[in-house]
């Protein structure tokens, strides 16, 4: 597991009770629109990147580091 995993994997674990599997849908961990709200704040914070709409497409934790590793091309 990368830097980015792992970092990604602990702020779900913090923010909603339990570290996700890379492939597991978010919405397992019970994130609503207020969850992804707050999870977009702490992305922007941890990873210094701008975080837009499209961010709602992502379904897994993967999608997230995925997400996270193009925006800091």
């Amino acid at each position: 597991m990368n830097t980015i995993e792992q970092q990604i994997i602990n702020t779900l674990g913090q923010s909603f009770g339990r570290e996700p599997e890379l492939d597991e849908p978010l919405s397992a961990l019970g994130i609503d629109s207020l969850g992804m709200a707050e999870l977009t704040v702490e992305l922007e914070k941890q990873f210094g990147i701008h975080v837009d709409e499209y961010v709602l497409d992502v379904e897994t934790a993967r999608d997230l580091v995925i997400y996270v590793e193009e925006r800091q091309k």
